[in-house]
């Protein structure tokens, strides 16, 4: 049975944990310790911010710096989806180096403990938070793959195949809790299980933050949280539990297509020396400068400036550096895969750019409940 249980509710908000909704979240909090002062990296992306949980570092540092982004040591000029089956591509080419530094997993390998995910989100959440699984005697379970790959099949024949994630995932919920249940807990004893549940995220995706959809999935997960530890109790253990998330949310009023907005004004990837590849993650958007080149750089910058859905602007190119603009290390991006201009979408509700929040030397984009932003392509919530 595990030492240690790590909970992970996608795009849970600190505000939704309520007596009445979440119980076993609840009643774990009054007896522990809740985190006052956190919050996501920066962008507020699900797989940026897993590899970040499992890593201990900041995107820039761990190399997987957003949901959508360059892999340069891979491509300079391909945006990579940070999704199976691009990601094990990747971590195959670079000899297991997707992440630049260790994961949990590998960590407690070196101790002869074993780590198991059971994961409900998407397939690259999954994948990141232990790359180099089959290395070791750890295993990640997605209803899509396995790493190693061998316990794919053995789970869809114990429990059939995984229900489809759709908004509301109640099946996806309850079958990741029976798999970590009666596979993860009943079959390979880890001493450190993750369980990551689908909910609220994909229900407020669809229906809008707190939503009565959104209400019930979460009050869902949480009562499959229950079983889960139900299943410990009866086996006389008591794990040291974490209850994470990997992001809040931010309402979109609009939406703008930021590749056709730089096409119009000259901006593309297939502009030779004057190439922009554009990477959007909702309220961000990550560009990259092939060619390094000086006065595209400046070009850019300045027409960025004068846009009105473009809020924060941070980059590091010391001929466009500004005391206005930001600095990429600030938002904790700076790295060898780090974009050279990252753009944070204009807040609607102040007129003014989102509003950045300094702890220690990580700068994030707020994304509290309430807040308007606007959106980068067609996410309907940053994610």
């Amino acid at each position: 049975m595990p030492k240690i249980v790590i909970a992970a509710f996608d795009g849970l908000q600190r505000s939704q944990v309520s007596p009445e909704l979440m119980p076993v979240v609840s009643e774990l909090a009054d007896k522990g310790v809740r985190f006052e002062h956190n919050h996501a990296v920066f962008p507020t992306v699900t797989r940026a911010n897993s590899a970040s949980l499992v890593t201990g570092v900041t995107p820039g540092k761990h190399g997987l710096t957003a949901n959508k982004s360059v892999y340069r040591d891979y491509s300079s000029t391909g945006v990579v989806d940070a999704l199976i089956p691009k990601l094990p591509e990747i971590n195959n080419l670079t000899d297991g180096g997707l992440l630049f530094v260790p994961t949990l997993g590998e960590l407690i390998s070196q101790k002869n403990l074993k780590w198991v995910s059971v994961v409900g989100g998407t397939s690259g959440n999954a994948f990141v938070q232990h790359p180099n699984a089959g290395k070791y005697c750890d295993v990640i379970i997605h209803l899509e793959f396995t790493n190693p790959p061998e316990h794919h099949s053995i789970i869809t024949e114990k429990f059939g195949g995984w229900p489809k994630k759709e908004a509301p995932a109640a099946a996806l919920v309850e079958r990741t809790a029976e798999v970590a249940i009666e596979y993860a807990l009943g079959e390979l004893n880890p001493d450190v299980l993750l369980v990551w549940f689908p909910e609220p995220d994909t229900s407020q995706h669809a229906y809008g933050i707190d939503s009565p959809e959104a209400q019930q999935m979460y009050s869902l997960a949480d009562a499959n949280l229950g079983r889960l530890f139900e299943s410990i109790s009866d086996s006389g253990e008591e794990p040291d539990v974490f209850v994470v998330s990997d992001h809040g949310y931010s309402t979109i009023d609009s939406v703008v297509d930021v590749h056709a907005e730089l096409a119009m004004a000259g901006f593309g990837p297939d502009q030779g020396e004057r190439s922009v590849v554009v990477a959007e993650n909702g309220g961000s958007v990550l560009l990259y400068l092939p060619t390094k080149n000086n006065q595209l750089a400046n070009d850019l910058i300045d027409w960025l400036d004068a846009q009105e859905w473009v809020g924060a602007i941070a980059t590091d190119i010391t001929a466009v550096a500004k005391p206005k603009f930001a600095s990429i290390s600030d938002f904790g991006l700076e790295g060898p895969r780090s974009p050279d201009v990252v753009v944070s979408m204009r807040s609607i509700e102040t007129g003014q750019p989102a509003p950045l929040e300094r702890s220690g030397a990580l700068l994030v984009v707020s994304s509290e409940p309430g807040r308007t932003v606007v959106a980068a392509l067609l996410n309907c919530t940053t994610r």
